[in-house]
């Protein structure tokens, strides 16, 4: 009898999750980036405008609008706009995965768990796909997903090294890294 009531709960359990849809509060989510100028100089820039869920199945998708690069610099946005990101070609990054279900099914609320997991970028008309080491948290109605470890984007592998070297004419700079670590912290409601 007790063994039939847990497996019920079980079940209800994981209809719940089936049934939910997780929407990007994109108020208590941030995606951030740093770049290093002169060898030495280290700047952090962020997006402020995204929209993302998680389905039913367990599909994970990211929309960034490169538009709301946000840098603490009006002219320097400007120029990542119109000379990185082309915005008026590439309005959007995409970023999606697909994790199982189980993973928050089997979540009490309250715990977190680490793992890894395989994500395509879609950037500037090219698409790569990458790992991330990520802590899933679980509260009442939130999916908290969060990166572990830095992932390094490569400027090379989205045919962005021109829009770099612009940055850095434009700017009188000798360099501009073109490698960057992105950390994200995303916070996801359920729907």
């Amino acid at each position: 009898m007790v063994l039939k009531k847990i497996a019920f709960s079980m079940c209800l359990l994981a209809s719940t999750f089936a049934q939910a849809n997780w929407q990007l509060d994109s108020e208590q989510s941030n995606l951030s980036f740093v770049s290093v100028k002169k060898d030495v100089i280290a700047e952090t820039h962020h997006f402020t405008s995204m929209q993302g869920k998680v389905t039913k199945s367990g599909i994970a998708k990211l929309v960034i609008d490169l538009s709301s690069i946000e840098s603490n610099i009006d002219i320097r946005n400007e120029r990542m706009k119109k000379h990185l990101f082309e915005v008026d070609r590439f309005a959007n990054a995409t970023i999606e995965t697909k994790f199982s279900p189980a993973l928050v099914t089997d979540m009490k609320e309250g715990e977190s768990v680490i793992t890894t997991l395989p994500f395509t970028l879609d950037l500037h008309g090219n698409k790569q796909t990458f790992d991330a080491t990520v802590r899933v948290s679980k509260l009442a109605d939130k999916l908290l997903v969060s990166s572990m470890s830095t992932v390094i984007i490569s400027a090379a592998n989205f045919d962005m090294v021109k829009g770099i070297q612009k940055l850095a004419e434009l700017a009188k700079l000798p360099n501009i890294t073109m490698a960057v670590p992105v950390n994200f912290n995303l916070a996801f409601e359920k729907k």
